[in-house]
Formats: structure tokens, C-alpha cells, sequence
């Protein structure tokens, strides 16, 4: 990583590197809070040039910008560049290497391909953005050019002299696509990165970049901020023996509930989590984010079918409908529960079914007896609420006002609706 040559790419205001290949960039952000202002401030425009890049193709690799999937990175002249699997072979190579011709990196997504432009400085110029070429090289192929630039808002707000220009056509497709990134989309998803392999050696990165991104098809998860708050607020109440997520429907509750159940298992030691739901169909929402997630690669989760066969060994989620575990003639299903002892139960869609006496005897003081926490979670929470009488400070809410609330957020009538609504944890 630390180099001398004469040439304007060691030119750089952090006095201890030269970065001349892409895995210097990533052992500097991996192991130092080095800012990306420092990182792109080396004073040559052409080193900068190549070190965003170079970030750019590492967050995409690693997943770190939240819009863009693959399930192929590409390596060689676009569009016929040949599937990576080995990292190694992407991040030797030199930050100024243009092996991928016209596409800075290229990746391919349910049979599409996104070739990808990098371009940091200042001003406009739409001939050097190379997106008029990119297209133009794709020819009859399905793709979609990706861009990033040091500011979007430059290209977002430019007047065209010529409404029929290729570039301009080029550029308005990307805009319509929504795949027009900025270095704020950048630092975004350097925070990412760093959360995910902060502290990892090289040889740890590689494996496991080679393994749990470019061989699989998992996504990496990023909360929205009502889930973020809602996360941060259930841990700060963890001692708490019954909370609440009130969250609208379609707003990613199963999502929230995946990641919380991640938190017990791993952090606070939790063996066995009850997943129950009023609607049987829901924890197939479930199953598919399981699948879907790196950050969930790791939970184990038994469906209803194993129930009466689930090794009091097992670590992990165990998944069935209320009304499953309510029909039991001959209380095997009970005495299973008290066999596993349950660490955490969690009832979705809790207003129907879930509030009553019924479901108090028959299933949940059962499991009081071993479990630490109960999490009840619907969009319309008001019966929950009542029948067991919970804390005003352990019922999580976010509905239809606070979405309306976030579209006018930089308004400062909606900061203080949304802080005097949700505590201060919503500026945090």
C-alpha cells in the first residue's frame, strides 16, 4: 500500500499511502475513519477520478448501494465481459486499469445488463460522461447505464440546447430509471460497507465477498428510518416483557421483525424464537426475506410441519399459525412448547385471534414461563393494545401521518411534528 512513484497518481494529502491498486482503497477504509473528502482530495483530478471509481466498483461488489442488485459482476471489454468469482481478480488490479473499455464496471441482474460510468468533477459535460457510447455498444442487448457523478443536481438541473442530442437521450433514460448516483449515494454506502467488514484482515474480506456476494444472490439489507427507529427503541426497552410494532401495512414489518430476531439470536444469546401469526399465508413474507438477505443467511427456521419433530437442540425460528398450535386435542403441542422453552415469541398480524383469553391460557402463559420478551405487531394494534394493557413507551408506531409527515421533512413544522411524535431518536 505504500508506494513512491513519480507520477501525479502519489500525489495525495494522507502522506502515509499511495493507493495504486483497488485493494489499497479498501484496506485504508477498512482499517482507518478516513473521510471520502480526504480519500478524493488528493490534488491531482485525475487520481481522484480513478480512486472514485475504484469506491464506486467496491460498494457495488459489496452491495453497498441499496438500488442496485446483481447476481453477476462482469469482467472485460462491455458488453462481453465474463462472470467474476474470485474478488481477488477485481481489487489487484491497478486503480487507472480500463479493461472494461467504455462500462467502468458492469453487472448483470435477472438478465439485464448495467454497465456502469463513473465521472468525478466538477461542471457538466455529457459527451465525457460515455453514456451516449455505452448505449450505443449495448446495442440490441437489455441494459440499463448506470451513472455516478460527484454531483447529480448538475445534470438533473442542466437546459439543453439541442432536445434531440444523444446524450441528452442517454442521460434522460438513466435519469427515468432512478440510476443516477452522486458521491452522497457514495459516503451512503461507504457507511454500509463499514458497519458490514469493518475491522476484517484482506484474506477474511475476500472469502467472504467471494461467498456471500458474488455466489449468491442476496441482497444487502439497509432499514428504512421507521425501522431503524423501531429497532433502536426495542432495544433500549429490552428489559421490557411485552412491546408493540403498530406499523402500517406494506411498510416492511417482517423485514423489522427478521432483524430483531437477528439481534436476539446473536447478541443476546436467545436459542429458540416463536414466529406465530392470526394468517398463516404471512409467513411466506417471512420466508422469502429469510432467503432474500445476507444479513439473514445465517437463521435457521423450522416451519409448522416440523413442529412436533424440532430437536430441543435447534437454534433458530420456529414458525406456525396460532390457530396450528390452538387445535390440540391431546396437548402434544402444548408439551412441546414447555419441552423447547421458548426465548422470545412474536405474534404478527396480532389483531385477529392473538387478543384474547384463549390464546393467553392455552399458548402464552405457557411460554411466559421460559421467554423473555413478547412482541406483538399489526397495523391496526388497538385491541393488543388494551387487552394487555401495554406501556404507551413500548408501543411502536408509525402509519399513513408520519409517511405524509417525511415528504414535507425539510420543513421544520415536520421535524417537530416528527421528534414531539417519536422522541428525539428520530433526529439521532
Amino acid at each position: 500500500m505504500i508506494l513512491k512513484d513519480e507520477s501525479c497518481l502519489t500525489e495525495t494529502t494522507m502522506s502515509t499511502y499511495t493507493l495504486s491498486k483497488r485493494k489499497d482503497i479498501i484496506e485504508v477504509v477498512l482499517t482507518t475513519d478516513i473521510r471520502i473528502e480526504d480519500l478524493l482530495n488528493s490534488g491531482c483530478d485525475s487520481t481522484n477520478g480513478f480512486r472514485f471509481e475504484s469506491l464506486v466498483e467496491l460498494l457495488i461488489v459489496c452491495k453497498c448501494i441499496p438500488s442496485l442488485h446483481y447476481t453477476k459482476i462482469k469482467e472485460g471489454v462491455y458488453p462481453n465481459g465474463q462472470e467474476v468469482i474470485n474478488s481477488r481478480f477485481i481489487f489487484n488490479k491497478n486503480i487507472t486499469d480500463k479493461s472494461g473499455g467504455c462500462s467502468d464496471i458492469t453487472f448483470e441482474h435477472e438478465g439485464r445488463l448495467f454497465p456502469v460510468s463513473c465521472k468525478f468533477y466538477s461542471g457538466f459535460d455529457s459527451k465525457n460522461y460515455d453514456v451516449a457510447i455505452i448505449k450505443s455498444s449495448s446495442g440490441v442487448l437489455k441494459s440499463s447505464t448506470c451513472l455516478f457523478v460527484k454531483d447529480k443536481n448538475i445534470v438533473l438541473e442542466h437546459t439543453y440546447t439541442n432536445s434531440r442530442s444523444i446524450h441528452k437521450i442517454a442521460l434522460d433514460e438513466i435519469i427515468k430509471n432512478k440510476l443516477l448516483f452522486d458521491l452522497g449515494d457514495v459516503k451512503n454506502g461507504l457507511e454500509i460497507f463499514r458497519r458490514t467488514f469493518r475491522n476484517l484482515n484482506m484474506d477474511d474480506f475476500y472469502e467472504i465477498v467471494n461467498t456471500d456476494y458474488l455466489m449468491s444472490p442476496r441482497k444487502q439489507l439497509v432499514l428504512k428510518l421507521h425501522q431503524q427507529m423501531t429497532y433502536l427503541k426495542f432495544i433500549q426497552n429490552i428489559e421490557e416483557k411485552i412491546h408493540n410494532i403498530s406499523h402500517k401495512p406494506r411498510s416492511g414489518k417482517s423485514i423489522l421483525i427478521l432483524y430483531i430476531i437477528k439481534h436476539l439470536l446473536e447478541t443476546r444469546g436467545d436459542r429458540k424464537i416463536l414466529l406465530l401469526t392470526s394468517i398463516p399465508d404471512t409467513l411466506e413474507s417471512f420466508y422469502s426475506d429469510l432467503d432474500m438477505y445476507i444479513d439473514f443467511k445465517n437463521i435457521e427456521c423450522k416451519k409448522q410441519s416440523d413442529f412436533l419433530s424440532i430437536d430441543s437442540s435447534f437454534t433458530g425460528i420456529i414458525s406456525c399459525s396460532l390457530e396450528y398450535l390452538k387445535i390440540d386435542t391431546n396437548n402434544d403441542k402444548k408439551n412441546k412448547l414447555r419441552e423447547l422453552g421458548i426465548d422470545t415469541v412474536i405474534i404478527d398480524e396480532c389483531h385477529l385471534g392473538a387478543s384474547n383469553d384463549r390464546t393467553e391460557k392455552d399458548i402464552l402463559d405457557i411460554i411466559n414461563i421460559t421467554s423473555k420478551n413478547t412482541i406483538f405487531a399489526s397495523g391496526t394494534s388497538e385491541k393488543t393494545q388494551s387487552f394487555f394493557r401495554l406501556k404507551s413507551s413500548t408501543i411502536y408506531e408509525w402509519d399513513i401521518m408520519d409517511e405524509q409527515m417525511m415528504k414535507n421533512i425539510n420543513e421544520q413544522t415536520g421535524i417537530d411534528y416528527m421528534r414531539n411524535r417519536h422522541g428525539d431518536i428520530f433526529v439521532e
